[in-house]
């Protein structure tokens, strides 16, 4: 080829980059329309968050398409340098780029065809099917990720002779592709062109106007995302945190369930950061709550019967946050949580009401709010609505169960006692079941639509983004997943995986999902680290989140789970991979018995726990019962410091009473 061919040949690989440039920002702005009509954000007024999805959005579509047209633009001027056309040259670079996605795509279908066709079980499926069950989640993973050129460098730097290897078989296509295409335009022309092409000049100055536009688009939204993120910093840092009690984290739509209604999680979760993996120290009420307000493992806390009370020698973080300064208010709804239990340490206005429901703690809580949005202050509030007995209003019953009421579930509602209703749900139909699954999801349902008020409130008053928002449990519910209902006697994941929801725009990302497990003690040293104290001080076992969430991923690090509501207590250790689960036997009369043996789950493989691998790995068994022994000699060193963190008292008659009725004696 000749120089002056050269030279023209590679100026039009060179218009190659505004033209991608171009197709990238219409492709991220059909992404951001796309986003606006589904997530439907601009109805709720968060412009500020609708400003900044759209220029991640477009940001994140101009630079893919930056770096593919430079992968181009580098295939391409590789071949003119060997004497090829432009053309031929461009259609070959085309083909080797889309070889990538589509051997990916054909390597998923085949797998993902072949398992559904053998009835696989969960735990047996490959990791390609298990871990990326969605298709775009798979590609996102195994494509998109690595259509950055930093990121092929270091690719290739790894896996060298792969990806010599998969460039082969990609030219080879790209060749093949070049000769499918050309032979399609041979076919497409029925007669000959009228007019001759255009200079390779003129096609320049018609990319000028378009990429002037959209470069100064990018430049304005930018500059107008950053201007509204340093407005709207302020130095006052309020938090409230707030306990859904009962609630077990795969009921909400951002943890993936199809039925949930649960709108405003939904949107706390996309506009802050979700844990996929928060697990409770415990599976009842009164050593959750424990740990999450003292940062403390409950064994150490003292926290075994309903007898037991927190000790004034415990510290919790209602008293660190007033210390430093905070209005601290506490907003409760069960009697566990009374002032007879000690969760009123630490707490200025701490205001309990058995079974007050969730409308009316928010009405509370805006009226604790609203006299201090000049002051920083520390807000617990806890909602009872999700725990048995499930009773959602009329309307909302109906939408979650439109069936008609018939006699087995008319004698179910009629029943009082929660120890007779479990036995009644565990020994019944499957439909008893369901129908406490549905009035239950309900629950949730109404106690979302008083969360979005309270956050409307915060909005209006614009005090949402100074203020870090939690959302958790104390433990989660079991629905005949092992055969029992209810809480606090086993330690499988569906009473112990909570969610866990942060949002506060100051310090913390964006629709961030992290991965790994964290667990309820973490929860003290975050919120500090979070405004600002020093957690060090106060020699907490628990972990700050902040740097997990940056890297979008936790540290496997050990942790127990425990309770001892019924019977003897019962340990879980959890270790990111594997659980083992001491035995225990529990008798509830009326022929009803719980005699487990050791147990143990491989939770990546088996992550509903159906398969118990202690007899069939022996070694596994003694590596994780070490493990455990450890991990519960530490808890018992931190519990031999010569303080009491609690105390036992005796029941008066009404709260034994209660306390039965709930299922809790």
């Amino acid at each position: 080829m000749e120089a002056e061919q050269l030279k023209t040949e590679l100026k039009k690989i060179a218009l190659l980059l505004p033209l991608g440039l171009l197709v990238g920002f219409a492709v991220g702005l059909t992404m951001v329309v796309l986003h606006l009509v589904e997530q439907g954000d601009f109805h709720y007024g968060l412009w500020r968050t609708v400003i900044g999805q759209a220029t991640h959005t477009l940001n994140g579509g101009v630079f893919v398409a930056c770096n593919a047209t430079l992968l181009l633009m580098i295939l391409g001027a590789l071949q003119v340098m060997l004497g090829r056309p432009f053309a031929p040259g461009l259609r070959t670079a085309i083909g080797v780029l889309l070889f990538f996605p589509l051997y990916l795509t054909m390597v998923w279908l085949f797998t993902y065809l072949t398992v559904s066709g053998q009835s696989v079980e969960t735990h047996k499926l490959p990791a390609l099917i298990r871990e990326n069950a969605e298709f775009t989640i798979y590609l996102d993973r195994y494509f998109w990720s690595r259509l950055d050129l930093l990121a092929v460098a270091k690719t290739f730097a790894n896996r060298f002779w792969w990806m010599v290897a998969g460039l082969l078989m990609a030219s080879i296509f790209g060749v093949w592709f070049n000769h499918l295409v050309a032979a399609l335009g041979r076919l497409a022309r029925r007669r000959p062109k009228t007019s001759a092409p255009a200079p390779l000049g003129k096609w320049a100055a018609r990319l000028l106007i378009p990429l002037s536009v959209v470069v100064i688009a990018l430049i304005v939204l930018n500059m107008t995302n950053r201007a509204l993120a340093l407005t709207g910093r302020d130095l006052r840092r309020n938090v409230i945190l707030i306990s859904l009690d009962t609630l077990r984290a795969d009921r909400l739509g951002c943890y993936g369930c199809p039925t949930a209604k649960t709108p405003f999680l939904d949107l706390l979760a996309k506009n802050g950061v979700v844990f996929e993996e928060a697990i409770s120290n415990s599976s009842w009420t009164l050593p959750g709550h424990g740990a999450m307000l003292t940062g403390v493992q409950p064994t150490t806390l003292g926290l075994f019967k309903v007898t037991d009370r927190l000790d004034n020698h415990a510290l919790t973080i209602a008293e660190v946050m007033r210390e430093h300064g905070f209005d601290t208010g506490a907003i409760a709804s069960y009697i566990l949580l009374d002032k007879v239990y000690g969760f009123h340490q630490g707490f200025d206005y701490f205001d309990y009401e058995d079974l007050q429901p969730a409308a009316t703690i928010v009405d509370k809580a805006i009226g604790f709010i609203e006299p201090r949005l000049a002051k920083n202050f520390f807000l617990f509030l806890h909602m009872y609505d999700t725990h048995w007995p499930y009773e959602p209003d009329e309307a909302t019953a109906k939408e979650f169960w439109p069936g008609q009421i018939v006699a087995p579930l008319r004698q179910l509602i009629a029943t009082t006692d929660y120890a007779q209703f479990a036995i009644k749900v565990i020994r019944g139909e499957d439909m008893l079941n369901d129908f406490c699954l549905a009035m239950y999801d309900g629950e949730i349902a109404q106690v979302d639509r008083e969360l979005g008020r309270l956050f409307k409130f915060l909005y209006e008053k614009q005090a949402i983004d100074n203020t870090v928002l939690i959302v958790t449990s104390d433990h989660g519910e079991e629905f005949r997943d092992h055969g029992y209902f209810g809480h606090g006697l086993t330690l499988y994941d569906e009473v112990l995986h909570v969610p866990l929801i942060m949002r506060f725009p100051m310090m913390l990302p964006e629709g961030v999902r992290v991965q790994g497990q964290v667990q309820t003690l973490d929860l003290f040293p975050t919120i500090l680290g979070l405004v600002g104290i020093e957690a060090t001080k106060y020699n907490l076992p628990g972990r700050d989140l902040l740097g997990m969430i940056h890297a979008g991923a936790a540290d496997p690090l050990p942790m127990i789970a425990e309770t001892s509501m019924s019977g003897d207590s019962r340990y879980a250790l959890r270790n990111g991979q594997y659980k083992l689960v001491t035995p225990y036997e529990l008798d509830f009369g009326a022929n009803l018995k719980i005699d487990k043996p050791e147990e143990i789950f491989d939770l990546r493989a088996d992550p509903r726990e159906r398969t118990n691998l202690a007899e069939t790995h022996p070694k596994m068994a003694e590596i994780l019962r070490r493990e455990m022994a450890a991990q519960m000699e530490a808890i018992r060193r931190s519990s031999a410091t010569g303080k009491t963190f609690s105390r036992s008292e005796q029941l008066s008659a009404q709260e034994i009473e209660r306390l039965r009725s709930l299922g809790y004696l």
